[in-house]
């Protein structure tokens, strides 16, 4: 038969053998080969369908594995894979180790990790460790000193977490020398600044680092010096008044002229020593507090920081007057999550201020009546409701004059009925993703009308409370959702529920099941009967699914499928 050779349409431009059905996969032909072929120009849509030909490709021999594309096309098919399908192609053969360990980008995947309570001082080896991997995560581990094994790997390491580790901070310094290409630092440990720093810094260069994030504030201030490229920096626990105040703002004083992006716990004197860097130009900022902010500070900030675009200030809540004095301080603003503490019913009139807004979420209150009236955010892609009581016809007419939405989340709000949930979302051509999570429907009747989600790709239903969402109800909306490919259930789900989704969505790509109590095996058959074309499988905590169950789905869908058991 005589060899046909093509030419790589990928990065490499190398020629190659198509290869024939006698020695390429076994159930692939000289033809399948060629189609792939033909159509790599549009490799990123083509990979999705490469990536189920894992099984095949796991059954080959070893003869069979020498006969393959180029390590730049296994590249571009490996990339689409997550990092658990990744460690199973990694183990397949030396072949597909040596294409996985060679590029930066799939070794970045990998995630090093040790046994927690385990003891590392000079002497531990650990058992294996990927020395291309690029990320360390390290949970309840005593770190005491680190031997070779940590200095030939720190070299690649471009993302390090302790959580809840213990060790000293002179240790903590000395594994970080050992780290130049660190970008993401996280230190989620109360353990790590137990003994004094002396001169323990020397020597660390933490040039390439842009994000970090720590548990307090205690000994901040070391850090200033030690990252010239910070852009994200955040603080997890409350900060007191006082020495931390006084560290933050000391920290933020030296990565003024870098930093982006800060999420922190705010008091008063912070907000005030924030506002007076001349040299800060943030881009995001969310404010996390224990205690009401003076309106009239944060407005002060908000005109110095007016390069700001992303503000998060739902901690605390603000009145729709102050908002709108915000959004007329911030010309770039596109993203806001704000908490709003006026009483009876209110027009947002603040997102007219925004113009350029992409993302909006709102938490209101029980006592807040929200309508939006002729408000128009003619960018807005995202809208976020959380907690609000929206007055009859309230929402629809706004929806109507944003023409780009394409997600919508409606969290733990109320509604009479169905069509209270539907009407306002009906007829949005753009919209693509729909959550409904834990929403309150009084009375169980309404329902979508046809054809009003036929644009929908993904649908996530959880916790619903009060009017819980019928059989009936979930087949209506189901129906008119023709274009859905993923779907994710939380909570109060039964196994009747399972089975309509698997029958009435023929394209499901995608279906997580997470803390759904009432299910069992049943849905496991449906699952398997109904949905052939899943490409990502989760199943979390569905305690009365059992181990044979699990195991079912695991022959089933053995590289898409990601489960605690």
């Amino acid at each position: 038969m005589e060899s046909v050779q093509l030419i790589c349409r990928g990065p490499c431009g190398k020629p190659f053998h198509a290869l024939c059905d006698e020695c390429f996969l076994g159930s692939l032909t000289q033809k399948t080969l060629q189609s792939l072929t033909r159509r790599i120009d549009s490799i990123d849509e083509t990979l999705r369908n490469l990536s189920t030909l894992l099984v095949p490709l796991l059954a080959m021999t070893a003869q069979q594995r020498e006969l393959h594309l180029p390590t730049e096309i296994w590249e571009q098919i490996f990339q689409h894979l997550g990092g658990r399908q990744l460690a199973r192609v990694r183990a397949t053969c030396r072949r597909w180790r040596d294409v996985v360990d060679g590029c930066p980008r799939l070794a970045g995947k990998f995630v090093v990790k040790l046994p927690t309570d385990t003891l590392v001082d000079e002497h531990y080896e650990p058992g294996h460790v990927m020395g291309s991997a690029a990320r360390v995560a390290l949970e309840k581990v005593e770190i005491v000193g680190v031997g070779f094994w940590w200095r030939s790997l720190g070299e690649r390491l471009t993302s390090l977490s302790l959580n809840n580790c213990k060790l000293s901070l002179p240790i903590l310094l000395g594994m970080l020398k050992f780290t130049p290409n660190l970008k993401s630092l996280e230190l989620r440990t109360k353990f790590c600044f137990a003994t004094a720093v002396g001169d323990a810094s020397d020597g660390v260069k933490l040039t390439k680092l842009e994000e970090l994030t720590l548990l307090s504030a205690k000994n901040v201030t070391m850090f200033g010096p030690l990252c010239p490229r910070l852009k994200r920096f955040r603080i997890l626990a409350n900060l007191q008044r006082g020495d931390d105040d006084r560290n933050v703002a000391q920290f933020l004083q030296a990565v003024q002229h870098t930093v982006e992006d800060v999420d922190v716990y705010l008091t008063a004197d912070l907000l005030r020593y924030v506002t007076e860097l001349e040299q800060l130009q943030l881009k995001r900022i969310s404010f996390r507090c224990i205690s009401r902010l003076e309106e009239l500070p944060l407005v002060s900030f908000c005109q110095a920081q007016w390069s700001i675009e992303d503000l998060g200030i739902e901690r605390f809540g603000t009145t729709n007057a102050t908002l709108c004095l915000i959004g007329t301080s911030l010309p770039k603003l596109s993203r806001i999550t704000v908490r709003i503490t006026d009483d009876g019913t209110v027009l947002p009139s603040f997102v007219n201020t925004m113009p350029r807004l992409k993302h909006l979420k709102i938490n209101g209150n029980s006592k807040l009546f929200m309508t939006f009236g002729t408000l128009q955010s003619p960018h807005l892609t995202q809208l976020h409701l959380h907690d609000v009581r929206l007055a009859q016809n309230g929402l629809k007419p706004y929806l109507r004059k944003c023409p780009t939405i394409r997600a919508i989340i409606l969290e733990y709000c109320t509604f009479d009925n169905w069509s209270e949930v539907f009407g306002p979302l009906e007829q949005l051509p753009t919209l693509r993703h729909l959550e409904l999570v834990g929403i309150v429907v009084k009375n169980n009747i309404g329902g979508p009308t046809a054809g009003c989600f036929a644009g929908l790709r993904s649908l996530k239903l959880s916790y619903l409370a009060g009017g819980d969402m019928s059989h009936r109800m979930l087949a209506a909306l189901l129906g008119q959702c023709g274009q859905l490919e993923e779907v994710h259930l939380t909570d109060r789900v039964d196994d009747e529920m399972v089975r309509i989704v698997g029958g009435s969505v023929r394209g499901l790509r995608r279906l997580t099941m997470d803390r759904c109590v009432c299910l069992t095996d049943a849905s496991v058959e449906h699952v398997v009967k109904s949905c052939a074309k899943l490409e990502q499988l989760v199943v979390r905590d569905c305690m009365r699914i059992t181990r044979s169950g699990l195991s079912v789905l695991k022959r089933r869908f053995p590289t898409v499928l990601s489960v605690n058991d």
